[in-house]
């Protein structure tokens, strides 16, 4: 994962919504590297209060 942002020189991540139910976090955002902005998702899983699973799915 490291590899894929350190070549970039500027980053930024921005939230847009957040949605929650039961054990499930949905995280819409836009991630700008290098000037691009990429807009996705993330869909997060947890187990308590520990993270389960992770998944990014981006819109291209």
């Amino acid at each position: 994962m490291r590899g894929i942002f350190a070549s970039c020189q500027m980053r930024s991540f921005v939230a847009r919504n957040i949605y929650q139910d039961g054990d499930t976090t949905l995280i819409e955002f836009a991630m700008t590297l290098d000037g691009k902005v990429l807009t996705g998702v993330h869909l997060v899983e947890w187990r308590g209060n520990k993270m389960r699973a992770l998944r990014a799915y981006l819109d291209v």
